[in-house]
Formats: structure tokens, C-alpha cells, sequence
């Protein structure tokens, strides 16, 4: 089901935001350069139509309403909305992303695209005491143009024909959104797309073979539909995570299972598979962590990690060597942020890439659009951009770890995190391998007696000291509870940060208790004192600490400090070159930023001409003005020729080239018609790369309407000769003035 929206007038769903000195308001952008309209902006318009509705209409059922939009801290909405998206843009990505992957990607820079689909409007305010224009009241707003249709995906929990017919009357009464809508902004048609056939769930059918050992593996992976508000660290609560946590994923899932069995969350303990796949330690859900270039999973970075301060040289602490050669040469470092991948020594840093969006709650009293001091709030949230793919793991027994299995094929979309009935929260999930425990953790490496040993944490471990009873996060504690499971350890130095873990208990409607964490990407550095030798892949199966379940206390151990560790680089540098680019929803655009860049030539081409004959600039400006009117008014050459012939003007030398045949005025100036159009032609950006994409419109339009870019060839000639001018009158003025 979707919501078609077409803009009858240009629109500014604000950003918040703004471009220092060129726009004061702003809208928002995808990563390419593609307009989008947040689903929250949307919903709340639909939410102040229903409640107009309500109050002229009171045979509509307060339920209904109650139902589609939600309550706020009681009950959430049925209705999920996403971001509005342009027509085709599933298209438009996958074309543009082959362009950005050619040597043409710099003509689909975001900057260009945006040109294509956003206007700009200023505007003041008038003093109205002396009905002049106010002082610094001068403002310029980017808008999105009109004729754009934009659909928002919109999903319901359940099939309730009340709701879905006051969302309906909801979309034909919204008319106008964003900015200035009384004045003339913002006008919309909206239409409620229903879906004509009910889809049903396909049957599941397993063509893997799943392991029947007890402690078995389910990797799975999420990519970002929309972006992502996650956080259950204490005092975040306006910046997400970069990472989606075990409990995230427990807590998306456990809904899915309870709307699949219509089941609410008061009942939930009672059905016994609720209770073993989300409620026991039987199975666990690890963290999900960005991927690699190669589709790896990463971790967080090893604090023992760092890197030299105005330097390249990396250092691992965990290793004795640069352990000491920091410490004796005294080597300022930092910190490295984000996630990384080691394997063989080298190491891949990854980096979650962010935005912030700007949202306000509006005052109870619906006729003021703005937050106030008394009423509202503005606020801003820094969120997880979409597209990006994380992958994390499930560990449980064979048998609901299949369940599990079923239950993502047949729901391949989840919502988790905060905000997740508009504009946030969707995710495409997918299961990407069924394995053994023993096959995903088995490096077959040990430790002897005496040898040190590296862990690092993969994600936040919360320790219970069971002889005090409390949570600790000191790192021997670790120590400690380590040599309880194992033969002996002993502390030798640690890296560690600690954190203030909560979460949000949906049932209650209550966060969780706030507990003190040893942070993820922690290295304690151990000597062993067993007498045997020990397999490191005993101790990485295991989970510690408490709400194991949600992914916390999971380590590794040896993956690094035993050798130097390096940054890798990729070495391959594959330029992608196809012969033919299927461009078929982005050529409008690509023609369009074309055009500008031919423009761009010519007014290079006509700058030159300046500089070179500094006599033009002695031209007087009843000429000047004469000229750029008979241009902008002539529709071709032979008419701009009799403008000419008929006014009797002498056309100074850039406006005309003299051939060898004849010294006709109309002949020179067609000659330099044809001198433009050449220069734009033999241009090495034309000839080399933009004819290569340039549509077969766009090649006609240089060929057939020379006069065009003749025009803008001397329009910009004559534009600069008019300042000049006027720089020179101030001059002139100033001189006298000191007189």
C-alpha cells in the first residue's frame, strides 16, 4: 500500500538546516542527491486532518483514530509510514550507482542532482511601522520543484477497514505541507494506493540442511531501508548507536512472533516457544556490526589499537614491543574510532556513516505551527543512514534457531530501534548461513603455559561478582571469573571503557534497570598458568556476565597482539568501463547537468574573451542593454540578424566573426554562431566524455539550436562588460567624493 503524492507547487519539507551563506532553509537530501520527504512531516499533517475531521464529523470512530496514529507513552501506531521517494527511485539508484562506479562520475556529483530537482526562493519581511523592508530579513529558501510525484510505502499491522478508510479521507483533505503553505507553497494531491491483491506469505520451503548440533549458528544480515535510531546507552538519548545490539534484534523479533500468533504482550510468558527463544539464555543474540568491502563482519576497535598523533605508524599496546617502544620513546597517540577487521595482521577500519534530522513537536493548541517557549519542543536526533549493512549471529539449538529461520524468510522486513512507526526503524533482514558453533569458532590454536594472552571484547560485558553481589567493571574481576571457568590466569595491563547500559521494556512501558558495562573493544592482556594447554576456541564459544541473551559478554581471544599490526590498503584498483549505460529513468537528469556543464564551457570560453580585449569594457551601457534585449527576445539567428540590421547598431568585435568570402553583418555573425558551437564540440570534455552519455536530444539540441549557446556565449560577455562598468562608475565616485 502506498500514498502517491504529487506536487502541484513547489515544496519545502524543511531539513532544519541550512548551506552557510547560500541557503537559509534547506530540504532534505539522500546521499546521491535526491530530494526525500521525511514520513514524519506527512504523518503529522494526516494526524491534524483526522483530528479537524473528528471535530466537524463525530459518527468517526475515536478507536480508529486512536488505533492509526498511536498514543503517545501508551499505545503505538498501527500504521508504519516510510519516507517519501520520487517515482522510479529504486531505478534511478541502481543507474546511478553504475555511472558513480565509471569514469563519468563526475557528472552525478549530489551537488549537480540537486540542482535538477530544487529551485530557490527569497524572500523579507516589511517593517510595519515604515513599510520598508526590515534590516537583515533578507532569506533564501531551497525548494523542491513542482511536478514531482512522490510514494511513501505504508504498512499495517493488521487489516482494519476503519483506519484504513480515515487514512483515505486523510489523504484527500491534506492540500498543503511545509513551509509557507498560506502562501502558496507546498499545494499537494494525495492518494491512497491500495493494494489490489492481499498478498500472502509464500510457502517456506528449506533447501539447506541445518545442523542438528545443540549449539548451532544463524548469521544474518540487515540492510537499512530508512535510517536508524538505536540506543540503549544511558545519556544518548539524541545520538544512536553505530552498531544494532542483541536486544534490538530480540526485541524486533519477538514482535514479529507475537503478531504472526496473535498473541498480546500480557500472554507472551505463557507460550512456551516465546519463553525458549526470547525470554531463557537458550538462545542468543549477538550484536550486529557493520560489514567489510568483502562482506565480513567487523567489531568494534581494540582500544589497545592506536595510532601515532600527526602520524600513519599504528601501534597495538597489547603487544610487548610497541608496548614498550610507546612508553620509552614517549609517543603521543590516539585513539581509532569505529569498527575494524583483523585478520593476518592487517587491519580494515570501517566507519558508520551518520546524519542529523531535525524534528518539533507541535503545542496543543494545533493553531500554531511552531514550538514555543510555553508549548512544543524542537529537537534533534543523529541517526544511522540508510543503505548501510550490518551482519551479526544467533546461537542457540538447531531446532529454534530453524524456527527462527522460517519466521525471517516469511517476514524479510523488520522495525526495531526508536521512532519506528514514521520516517526511522526499517530494516531488510536476511539469513545468510545455517552453521555449527564449531564450524564458525574453530581456529585450532592454543595456549601453553606461560603464554600470554590477548581478549578483546566484541561487545559489552556485564560483570556480577556472586561472592559480593554487585556489578563490578574492573578489569580482574575479569581476570578472576576467566580462571573460575579455566586453569589459571593472571593480570598483566588492560585497555578498557566503561559504559551505563538501559533499554526499554515495551510490555511495561518502562526502561530497564541502568547497569555499569565494561565497554566493547576493552583488551585485558593475561598470562596463562595452567599446566596444560588450553584451545582459545573454548573460551570464545562461551557468553559472560549478565543478559547473555542480548548479545552481551561475547570476546575473542588472540586476534591480536602477538605480531605488529598494519592498516590494509586496497591494492586492486578496478575501474568498471561498460560499453552501454542503461540510463533510462536518470537521463532527464543527466541531460540536464549536462547542460549546465556545456553552459559552463562557453562562459570559461567567454571569460577568456574579456580578459584578453579590455576595450569592451568601454562599451556604454544604452548598447549593452539594447543588445542583451534583441538576444533574449530573438528566437533564432535570422531573427536576431534583423534586430540588428533594423536597429543599425554596430556590433563589437566578440559578437561577430569576419570570413574571408563576404563582410555581410548577418554572414559574421552566423560564422560565429558556428565558432561557438565548434568550441562546445571539440571541447575535450565534450568530445571525450560527455558526448559518451549525452542522450541523442541533448546532441541534437548542440547541433540543430546553435544559437543557444551563442547567446549564453555573449549574454555572459555582456553581463560581465555591465558590471565592469558599474565597478568603475563606484570607483570614479569614490575619487570624487574624497575631492
Amino acid at each position: 500500500m502506498k500514498i502517491k503524492m504529487q506536487l502541484l507547487s513547489d515544496l519545502c519539507p524543511s531539513s532544519g538546516e541550512g548551506l552557510a551563506g547560500i541557503y537559509d532553509a534547506d530540504v532534505h537530501f539522500d546521499s546521491y542527491g535526491i530530494p526525500f520527504i521525511p514520513s514524519k512531516r506527512i504523518k503529522g499533517c494526516f494526524k491534524e486532518a483526522a483530528l479537524e475531521l473528528m471535530e466537524l464529523d463525530e459518527s468517526i470512530p475515536k478507536a480508529a483514530f486512536e488505533k492509526l496514529f498511536g498514543l503517545p507513552g501508551v499505545t503505538e501506531s498501527m500504521m508504519k509510514i516510510g519516507n517519501g521517494y520520487v517515482e522510479h527511485y529504486e531505478q534511478m539508484i541502481c543507474e546511478l550507482q553504475r555511472i558513480i562506479e565509471s569514469p563519468y562520475k563526475k557528472y552525478v556529483h549530489p551537488l549537480l542532482i540537486q540542482s535538477y530537482f530544487t529551485t530557490a526562493r527569497t524572500q523579507t519581511s516589511i517593517d510595519s511601522t515604515s513599510h520598508t523592508v526590515k534590516d537583515h530579513s533578507l532569506r533564501t529558501i531551497r525548494l523542491i520543484k513542482s511536478g514531482l510525484i512522490f510514494y511513501f510505502d505504508v504498512h499495517f499491522d493488521e487489516w482494519d477497514r476503519d483506519c484504513i478508510e480515515l487514512l483515505e479521507t486523510c489523504c484527500k483533505l491534506v492540500r498543503r505541507i511545509g513551509l509557507n503553505r498560506t502562501r502558496g507553497w507546498g499545494e499537494v494531491v494525495c492518494r491512497l494506493e491500495r493494494d489490489e491483491v492481499v498478498s500472502t506469505a509464500s510457502q517456506y520451503v528449506d533447501k539447506t540442511s541445518s545442523p542438528n548440533d545443540e549449539n548451532s549458528v544463524l548469521a544474518y544480515e540487515l540492510k537499512l531501508q530508512s535510517p536508524l535510531y538505536v540506543s540503549m546507552e544511558v545519556g544518548s538519548s539524541s545520538t544512536s548507536q553505530t552498531h544494532i545490539t542483541g536486544g534490538q534484534i530480540l526485541g524486533a523479533l519477538a514482535s514479529v512472533y507475537l503478531k504472526k500468533q496473535k498473541r498480546n504482550g500480557d500472554e507472551a510468558h505463557q507460550d512456551e516457544r516465546f519463553r525458549e527463544l526470547f525470554l531463557s539464555d537458550s538462545v542468543k543474540y549477538l550484536h550486529a556490526y557493520p560489514v567489510t568491502k568483502h562482506n565480513q563482519r567487523s567489531y568494534p576497535t581494540p582500544l589497545s589499537i592506536v595510532q601515532q598523533k600527526d602520524g600513519e605508524n599504528i601501534y597495538d599496546l597489547a603487544n610487548d614491543d610497541d608496548y614498550q617502544k610507546v612508553i620509552e620513546e614517549e609517543i603521543q597517540t590516539k585513539k581509532l574510532d569505529g569498527y575494524a577487521y583483523l585478520e593476518d595482521g592487517t587491519m580494515e577500519l570501517i566507519k558508520v556513516n551518520t546524519e542529523v534530522y531535525y524534528h518539533h513537536r507541535r503545542p496543543q493548541d494545533r493553531t500554531i505551527g511552531h514550538a514555543t517557549d510555553e508549548d512544543g519542543q524542537f529537537y534533534q536526533i543523529e541517526v544511522i543512514k540508510k543503505g548501510q549493512i550490518f551482519r551479526g549471529l544467533i546461537i542457540g539449538e538447531s531446532k529454534s534457531l530453524s524456527y527462527l529461520k522460517r519466521m525471517i524468510h516469511e517476514t524479510p522486513v523488520i522495525r526495531l530501534g526508536r521512532s519506528k512507526t514514521a520516517q526511522y526503524a526499517e530494516a531488510e533482514i536476511k539469513v545468510m548461513e545455517f552453521s555449527s558453533l564449531d564450524e564458525v569458532i574453530n581456529h585450532n590454536q592454543y595456549v601453553y603455559p606461560g603464554d600470554q594472552v590477548v581478549v578483546t571484547l566484541t561487545s559489552p560485558m556485564i560483570l556480577f561478582d556472586e561472592d559480593e553481589g554487585i556489578i563490578k567493571t574492573d578489569p580482574r574481576s575479569m581476570v578472576n571469573m576467566l580462571s573460575k571457568r579455566y586453569p589459571s590466569f593472571s593480570y598483566k595491563r588492560a585497555f578498557i571503557r566503561t559504559k551505563r547500559i538501559s533499554g526499554f521494556n515495551s510490555k511495561w512501558k518502562m526502561p530497564k534497570q541502568h547497569v555499569d558495562a565494561i565497554d566493547a573493544g576493552s583488551v585485558i592482556v593475561m598470562t596463562y598458568e595452567g599446566e596444560e594447554k588450553l584451545c582459545t576456541s573454548d573460551i570464545e564459544k562461551e557468553s559472560y556476565g549478565l543478559r547473555t541473551n542480548e548479545g552481551f559478554g561475547r570476546l575473542v581471544v588472540n586476534r591480536h597482539g602477538q605480531n605488529r599490526v598494519w592498516l590494509s590498503h586496497d591494492e586492486l584498483d578496478i575501474q568498471k568501463r561498460m560499453e552501454k549505460y542503461a540510463t533510462q529513468y536518470i537521463q532527464p537528469i543527466i541531460d540536464h547537468i549536462l547542460k549546465e556543464q556545456v553552459y559552463l564551457i562557453l562562459r570559461h570560453s567567454a571569460l577568456k574573451v574579456i580578459a584578453k580585449e579590455i576595450s569592451l569594457v568601454s562599451m556604454s551601457n544604452s548598447l549593452i542593454f539594447k543588445l542583451i534585449h534583441m538576444l533574449n527576445v530573438s528566437s533564432d539567428v535570422e531573427e536576431f540578424i534583423l534586430r540588428v540590421k533594423n536597429e543599425e547598431k554596430d556590433l563589437p568585435s566578440f559578437m561577430r566573426e569576419i570570413g574571408q568570402s563576404t563582410n555581410e553583418v548577418g554572414d559574421q555573425i552566423k560564422n560565429k554562431v558556428e565558432k561557438v558551437k565548434r568550441e562546445v564540440l571539440l571541447h575535450e570534455d565534450w568530445s571525450m566524455k560527455m558526448s559518451k552519455i549525452a542522450s541523442d536530444d541533448l546532441k541534437k539540441w548542440i547541433e540543430t539550436q546553435p544559437f543557444d549557446l551563442y547567446r549564453h556565449f555573449t549574454l555572459t560577455i555582456l553581463q560581465h562588460i555591465k558590471w565592469l562598468n558599474r565597478q568603475k562608475r563606484g570607483v570614479h565616485a569614490l575619487y570624487e567624493t574624497q575631492e
